[in-house]
């Protein structure tokens, strides 16, 4: 069964950036999100951590901005539930 959270986040990637004929499934978990062939960037990344603020209550610093842009959306998923409550990354 696939992890809601993962969905999630690949939604809230595809929509942050405004990317056009991707879909979840085209994204995946485990490849870093600058070699997942959406053109991930330092900008993207910004724009994501400021999404994962305002959908999570999720404070970036630029360490942890940097782990956005080089990790996966696996890394991601576990990025958040090291640090928001269970309550407010129900899908």
């Amino acid at each position: 069964m696939p992890d809601p959270l993962i969905i999630k986040l690949k939604r809230l990637i595809i929509d942050t950036l405004k990317i056009e004929d991707v879909g979840p499934d085209d994204i995946r978990d485990d490849a870093p999100l600058v070699d997942c062939g959406i053109q991930f960037d330092s900008i993207d990344s910004l724009e994501l951590a400021v999404q994962l603020e305002k959908e999570f209550g999720l404070r970036v610093n630029s360490n942890e901005g940097a782990k956005i842009t080089y990790g996966s959306v696996s890394d991601l998923a576990r990025f958040l539930r090291e640090r928001v409550p269970a309550e407010k990354l129900a899908c």
